[in-house]
């Protein structure tokens, strides 16, 4: 039986890591891009281009090349790795966290995927008290999303209330003003962050953010806000902790509702590699000079867990207590409930979430002209999806879409009211 031919030598690929080897990846580059092409589609060829745009510093370049190798190679460790740490290196954590725990995935049981797992665990969200020293300390954000919300006043369901003057039930007719009003509009938002290590345990880190909202057809309910905040960070093995002061200014149709102060502390703590517990205290005072009856000392108290179930899926609880003692009495207010997330990474440039939050609202004491005191009980389920377009584009910018249902049920029914509000929008960071 005649032998197979042995499989002809790409002797150009050949002589580009030899050009890798003596420490020249300009000629590695220009020899492949002339011979394959910068958009080649040939594995190997495309992970020499990788390296030595790497190599020369071409960070962006070599990026591309990694995530249409990714691509091609869905079930390769080492390319996913590789990339998580220049996605590292270029200050992108969360995509980083992502394909270091898919490089572990494929390598189940062996020191590479305990390796992986553990740089995966080093890089998380956004909780100040888990953020490393990255390579890239600041991060600067733009968005523009259109919206469309069905009750951008929160108007109720209801045309009529039950009330009580002196002692006998009354039903009150709803002025039809408050019937709920929806319109289309839209949202720009930008941000910022810069991490200051102070040693090597504490850091500090500062956060603005700046958004606006614009309503095509109810502009008395246009919104500006401005969010500042600073988190002093200790981080050691067995766990973190930040404490952080924040301020947080609303502004609707032109005036200030809303300005509010506080100071939170919070800690985590990994059970292991895939578990990771979080808990928090906070005080903040709420000024609201629209309406200063409604001011009030607020004390807050969480409880959180994290499990990763595997590279692709993430699932997490938090229980929140809050107290708002307010000047006047009839708006003190406790609220408490758990909220549950999910997040499933669809591909390597897909993140889908899902989101369910239920609040028990229970007010001290009665209004005028009502029987008892208001009690709510409000349900938010929300989904999300986010899209990288670097693949496309060439730069990091995402494709947001989010949509939000509340429903929020009370034993007083001019605060009955239902809220389906969606968004659609894109995010660039640098």
């Amino acid at each position: 039986m005649a032998e197979s031919p042995a499989p002809e030598v790409d002797k150009r690929i050949i002589a580009a890591r030899v050009f890798m080897e003596e420490g020249s990846p300009e000629l590695a580059c220009m020899l492949l891009e002339h011979s394959h092409g910068a958009e080649t589609d040939e594995p190997e060829a495309l992970y020499l281009l990788a390296l030595c745009s790497r190599d020369l510093g071409q960070l962006e370049e070599s990026i591309a090349h990694y995530e249409r190798l990714v691509l091609l190679m869905p079930d390769a460790a080492k390319p996913k790795a590789e990339l998580a740490a220049l996605y590292a290196y270029t200050g992108r954590t969360e995509d980083a966290q992502r394909f270091y725990q898919q490089a572990a995935a494929l390598q189940a049981g062996t020191a590479g995927a305990a390796l992986f797992s553990q740089l995966a665990s080093a890089i998380i969200s956004d909780d100040p008290a888990q953020i490393p020293t990255p390579a890239k300390r600041w991060e600067a954000t733009l968005g523009v999303s259109a919206i469309h919300d069905d009750n951008v006043n929160a108007g109720p369901t209801a045309t009529t209330t039950a009330g009580v003057i002196g002692g006998v039930p009354v039903q009150f007719d709803l002025d039809p003003a408050m019937r709920p009003r929806s319109s289309w509009g839209t949202m720009v938002s930008a941000g910022g962050r810069y991490l200051m290590p102070l040693s090597a345990r504490w850091a500090v880190l500062y956060q603005g953010d700046l958004s606006g909202t614009r309503y095509f057809s109810e502009r008395d309910f246009d919104t500006e806000s401005a969010a500042l905040g600073a988190a002093f960070v200790r981080r050691s093995a067995t766990g973190t902790i930040s404490i952080q002061p924040n301020a947080r200014y609303v502004r609707r149709d032109s005036s200030l509702q809303e300005a509010t102060h506080g100071l939170s502390l919070n800690v985590g703590r990994p059970l292991n590699e895939m578990v990771q517990l979080g808990a928090g205290l906070g005080y903040f005072h709420r000024r609201v000079p629209v309406s200063a009856a409604h001011d009030a000392d607020g004390y807050t108290a969480s409880l959180s867990v994290q499990k990763k179930i595997d590279a692709r899926l993430q699932l997490g609880g938090q229980y929140l207590y809050q107290h708002e003692d307010a000047r006047l009495a009839s708006q003190t207010r406790t609220m408490h409930g758990p909220s549950l997330f999910a997040t499933y990474a669809l591909g390597s440039f897909t993140q889908l979430m899902v989101n369910y939050r239920y609040v028990a609202i229970d007010y001290d004491e009665r209004q005028p002209l009502f029987r008892d005191a208001r009690e709510d009980d409000q349900h938010q389920v929300s989904l999300g999806a986010r899209m990288s377009l670097r693949q496309w584009l060439g730069h990091n910018v995402e494709l947001n879409a989010r949509y939000s249902y509340t429903d929020n049920q009370s034993n007083q029914a001019h605060y009955d009211h239902e809220r389906n509000l969606a968004t659609v929008g894109m995010l660039a960071r640098f």
